[in-house]
């Protein structure tokens, strides 16, 4: 066979299209693992972070009760008083405050201090005394200042308490 019937000469040329292809999918499939890799790393990390803080001999019904300030708690909301749960409180004995209070304390401190200030905005822009949700926000904002003061962060310079808020409309 001459040197040109060689290179006219197709025959395995299948196999060599099948290897090319192969070898072109691993190399995708490392450069989207590499890509891909860090981010799923720093997900885990956190993940293991938030699991070994977790304490579960903790008893968090205690922590809530135990709340001087939201025990006595006095909605500004028509939703959050004597109308919420049975009589005001849900059937472990705690006020819609104390049982938020939970549920806000779960948040972590980004997403908590981001719902803040966002019903901060509502109850210092709107109208708590005719708008529901403006007065929701109000009770919502009194609840999550206690969750941010508990955590170490002060109530921002530029704002006002949730008692000055409260105030401003009773």
């Amino acid at each position: 066979m001459t040197f040109s019937a060689f290179l006219r000469d197709e025959t395995g040329a299948a196999s060599v299209d099948w290897v090319v292809l192969s070898s072109a999918c691993v190399v995708l499939g490392v450069l989207v693992s590499d890509g891909t890799s860090a981010g799923v790393e720093h997900l885990a990390q956190t993940v293991a972070t938030d699991l070994e803080g977790d304490d579960p001999t903790r008893n968090y019904f205690d922590d809530i009760s135990s709340m001087i300030d939201l025990s006595g708690f006095v909605a500004f909301s028509d939703d959050y008083g004597v109308n919420w749960g049975i009589n005001g409180f849900d059937e472990e004995g705690l006020n819609w405050a104390q049982a938020a209070y939970a549920g806000y304390d779960a948040f972590d401190d980004d997403v908590l201090i981001a719902h803040y200030m966002g019903d901060y905005n509502i109850a210092v822009n709107g109208d708590p005394t005719t708008d529901a949700y403006a007065a929701r926000s109000v009770d919502h904002l009194t609840v999550l200042e206690e969750v941010l003061l508990n955590r170490g962060y002060p109530v921002p310079s530029s704002y006002m308490t949730a008692a000055e808020v409260r105030a401003l409309y009773q």
